[in-house]
């Protein structure tokens, strides 16, 4: 059999050997009865259909009702024999017995979402009852007459792992849910067994992503809340990581960033808002101020200058007021080298040392 490849979820692996369906269940010449009574070459000795049991199946005659007849139709290949006696061996199985084993497997599963697709998705498909593997996999839907999984499915892995939604030759395909026994999931749609289109991506307390998919991936416009970093970031992803124009709002600190991404960090030119009100507009670098910008501070005064990590160093102006500023170089956030104080028309210069006029003097800069 084919295998579930979503790389965020789970994969699937299926014995090759394990199960086969039988033509005859499938053959679109039989009609209803029929294909019930093609089931009579597996009845055990006491004449009960070992699928469902008469006590259980009232309430499930879309798969199966009690055998009308002992019409007895032949096996058309060694498949078939061994597809009919695994149903024998593993079978037996009800709707009812499948929410009892999703609940013990997996109780983060949503119980209410496991009603089955009423209607067929395509007249050359057919329904069976929940039929449980030699690998301990558990599947209850559609096939197809190459005996693969197609069309609508509900799929329970040894593990407690469990998909409900549409298969294409034993891939998930088009759309689904798949969830995992400590209630990770994805839910979106799907292609040849890949996160491919819109789709919601949640891992216990690390992060939900809700967005465009493509190769099983975060790919093109989302919505990511990430419970590690305290973030939610809503953007441009490319393979899984931001890239390119986003805003992520950093919670705990109350803070607002807007602008280019690369790599996951603040990469290129961005705006940043503080709590306290502070604002910056410029270039950012490693999730850091770098290069030039404008720092403006709720009292008015704003810098416009050179960054370095952080700081002010390069050169740059100061302003307290447009009467007052200075202007000139800065090393660790204070005025280091060359530099002027602008004051009421007047005009202070000279060499600066961390902050301190250690020689005066009238040069230009």
């Amino acid at each position: 059999m084919g295998n579930l490849n979503c790389k965020y979820c789970k994969n699937y692996k299926e014995d090759k050997n394990e199960v086969l369906i039988s033509n005859n269940l499938i053959d679109n010449n039989l009609n209803l009865n029929e294909k019930e009574n093609s089931i009579d070459n597996n009845l055990n000795s006491s004449g009960k259909n070992e699928i469902f049991s008469s006590e259980n199946n009232n309430n499930n005659k879309s798969f199966s009702t009690s055998l009308k007849s002992k019409q007895k139709i032949p096996f058309k290949s060694q498949e078939e024999r061994e597809f009919e006696n695994n149903i024998l061996k593993y079978g037996k199985l009800t709707t009812e017995n499948i929410e009892t084993i999703i609940k013990e497997k997996n109780p983060n599963f949503d119980i209410n979402i496991l009603t089955t697709n009423n209607n067929k998705t395509n007249e050359n498909l057919i329904s069976l009852p929940p039929i449980k593997f030699t690998n301990d996999q558990i599947y209850f839907g559609e096939w197809n007459k190459e005996y693969k999984k197609d069309g609508f499915g509900i799929n329970i892995s040894k593990d407690g792992s469990v998909y409900r939604g549409f298969w294409s030759k034993d891939f998930i395909n088009k759309e689904g849910i798949f969830m995992d026994k400590n209630g990770n999931y994805y839910k979106g749609e799907l292609k040849d067994g890949l996160a491919e289109g819109k789709g919601e991506l949640y891992i216990k307390n690390k992060f939900k992503f809700k967005g465009e998919f493509r190769n099983d991936k975060p790919n093109g416009n989302g919505i990511e809340e990430n419970y590690v970093e305290n973030t939610i970031y809503e953007g441009n992803f490319e393979n899984g990581i931001k890239n390119g124009f986003g805003k992520m709002k950093i919670l705990n600190e109350n803070v607002v960033y807007e602008g280019e991404f690369l790599n996951g960090n603040f990469e290129g030119k961005g705006k940043m808002i503080f709590n306290d009100g502070r604002e910056y507009e410029g270039e950012f670098k490693d999730n850091k101020i770098n290069g030039k910008g404008k720092f403006i501070f709720p009292n008015g005064e704003k810098y416009v200058g050179d960054y370095v990590n952080g700081e002010k160093c390069g050169k740059g102006k100061y302003f307290w007021n447009d009467e007052k500023y200075y202007e000139g170089f800065w090393v660790n956030n204070k005025p280091h080298g060359k530099g002027f104080y602008y004051f009421k028309g007047k005009k202070i210069g000279g060499i600066f040392r961390f902050g301190k006029i250690i020689q005066k003097n009238n040069e230009n800069l």
